[in-house]
């Protein structure tokens, strides 16, 4: 499987460059026997690496991204779909805790206690600010 770590590589690299300035940086790149890319400041043992010199700075940092073209629809899809379990979940979560149920405080499981009335009004106040953030006006 092929992974690009160009990522990686960025991060790497304002890691690196970050307080030298303008100083430049030799990279490794090689590739291993299952097709992964990988980069490392040091050349690899027994294998063939391609050294690659990378000036620093900020420009390079600055610069932005461009958005590939046609993300934006799903992009805001995903983000819609996300917003929508979130509202259902905190309205399931403004429900449990407004029920009079005994709640449990369950975060140990062996010291598991029932939660105090201003615990559970204080969580409950917690869910209203998440249903009023993800499922108020203008959402779902």
């Amino acid at each position: 499987m092929r992974t690009s770590l160009v990522p990686c590589l960025a991060v790497f690299l304002l890691a690196t460059t970050g307080a030298a300035g303008a100083q430049s940086v030799s990279v490794y790149k090689w590739t291993d026997a299952s097709g992964t890319v990988h980069y490392t400041d040091q050349p690899p043992q027994g294998r063939n690496a391609t050294r690659m010199t990378v000036k620093g700075g900020t420009e390079a940092a600055a610069s932005p991204v461009a958005p590939q073209p046609g993300n934006e629809a799903r992009l805001d899809a995903a983000e819609a779909a996300t917003t929508t379990r979130n509202c259902d979940s905190a309205r399931a979560n403004l429900a449990t805790l407004s029920s009079g149920s005994m709640l449990v405080d369950s975060t140990d499981p062996t010291a598991s206690r029932r939660l105090r009335p201003d615990e559970i009004e204080a969580a409950r106040r917690t869910a209203q600010a998440d249903v009023d953030t993800y499922c108020g006006a203008g959402k779902k």
